[in-house]
């Protein structure tokens, strides 16, 4: 999935400054995983749609997971060169997925903080550091 072919950076900035909200999945307020879904979902790409409560790790095995993925894609390693839609997995002090971004192109990408919403960054310093990788959607769900 290529977001040049959603007009991105006008799309894109009017989803900077949205609130951060648990669960979000509109205007109103988005979690990390809720901008994902909503940018597909306004692309006409249907994702699943996860409980707030769902650890990462199910989130991760339901996007990439061996054998049993619900969405049709490829896992990126970290090193590979990312294209507008991928989605970035980070990781933190554990081996867990905490966070994800979806990037936009030119070492930039648009993620979710609790303390200031949604906010465009650049992959480099601690976000380069906890990156673990992506997935590139290429067909959502039927």
């Amino acid at each position: 999935m290529n977001l040049d072919c959603l007009k991105a950076t006008q799309y894109i900035s009017e989803l900077v400054g949205v609130p951060c909200k648990h669960r979000g999945r509109d205007r109103d307020g988005l979690d990390c995983y809720g901008l994902i879904w909503l940018v597909y979902h306004e692309a006409g790409i249907k994702l699943p749609d996860f409980e707030y409560s769902t650890e990462w790790k199910k989130v991760t095995e339901l996007l990439i997971g061996s054998g049993a993925t619900l969405v049709e894609g490829e896992y990126i390693c970290k090193d590979t060169n990312f294209q507008p839609g991928d989605i970035l997995f980070f990781k933190k002090w554990n081996s867990r997925i905490e966070h994800l971004g979806l990037f936009i192109g030119d070492t930039r990408f648009l993620h979710c903080l609790r303390e200031t919403g949604v906010v465009q960054s650049k992959l480099k310093g601690p976000w380069k550091k906890h990156l673990a990788g992506g997935y590139r959607i290429k067909k959502g769900l039927n």
